[in-house]
């Protein structure tokens, strides 16, 4: 199916999902739940831009990942300020050249797994290791740099039919993990470090995550019924930690969110720490063993 048909069928399906959403909150009277519509609708610009850039092509999609990167690292640099200008060019040196690599030579599979190993190794270092805590900038730079990476991926290897699944099942994740959670509460697994997640949210964005890998099935047909239970499932884990990571790094930096861009949802960041693990795990089930 060409990608057009394919943007065109995802793009009516969010339509809908949100338009019922903002209705059904309003006829249950739960409009007063403002961060329930506040968290519907900082996703709708989302949509947009990568929509466009999608339909833009290779290039424009490119530039929308770079411009992410960016924004993203420079919420982190904020955090950072006392690193230094030094660190901070060091930190865009190591993260830089991974947009590139993806977007203009294939990646071998061993180049591809160690690379993942190696950030992961540096993040676990920055985070958990108290010393040196002015270098962190540098493994966190190059965690946005590989995760952001693999969206180009992505991108290059299923005509960005992969890019919209990816992404759709990981926002539905994220988006009734918030409503379950909310709504149903239950108990807290992480109470120093996420005290507002729960239980509840966690399972009810697993389900679904798999209900909408389903429903978005039509964007990957070689997976069968099995596969693309695995992959909801997988890409829900995958959020679920890169939220947690994202909490970490708050936590250190004693701040409620990353920035104020994205309104009462917080910094760019805040939208995006859930979707930079999901696409090198889609990347590796997909690529490697589906």
């Amino acid at each position: 199916m060409p990608i057009d048909a394919v943007a065109l069928r995802f793009l009516l399906i969010w339509s809908v999902f949100l338009s019922g959403s903002a209705l059904t909150l309003f006829v249950i009277g739960r409009v007063s739940k403002r961060r329930l519509v506040s968290r519907l609708m900082t996703w709708i610009p989302i949509f947009v831009l990568l929509f466009g850039a999608i339909f833009a092509g290779r290039w424009g999609f490119f530039v929308l990942i770079v411009a992410l990167f960016f924004l993203c690292h420079w919420e982190l640099a904020r955090l950072a300020a006392q690193s230094g200008l030094l660190r901070h060019v060091f930190a865009l040196v190591l993260a830089l050249p991974w947009l590139a690599l993806m977007q203009f030579h294939h990646v071998p599979a061993g180049v591809f797994l160690s690379l993942l190993l190696f950030s992961g190794l540096l993040v676990y270092l920055a985070l958990f290791l108290k010393q040196r805590h002015q270098w962190r900038i540098v493994p966190f730079a190059m965690m946005l740099g590989v995760g952001f990476s693999f969206w180009i991926l992505l991108g290059r290897t299923g005509g960005f039919r992969l890019v919209l699944f990816v992404f759709s099942v990981t926002a539905f994740n994220d988006m009734m993990a918030f409503f379950f959670g909310m709504m149903w509460g239950g108990r807290r697994p992480f109470p120093r470090l996420s005290p507002n997640k729960t239980s509840a949210g966690y399972l009810g964005g697993c389900l679904s995550a798999v209900m909408a890998a389903h429903v978005f099935r039509f964007a990957v047909p070689e997976l069968g019924p099995a596969g693309v239970t695995l992959a909801g499932i997988l890409l829900a884990v995958a959020g679920s930690l890169g939220d947690l990571l994202a909490s970490k790094i708050k936590r250190i930096h004693a701040v409620k969110d990353f920035g104020s861009m994205m309104g009462v949802m917080g910094g760019v960041f805040d939208r995006c720490d859930s979707l930079l693990p999901s696409a090198w795990v889609f990347a590796i089930l997909f690529l490697y063993f589906l």
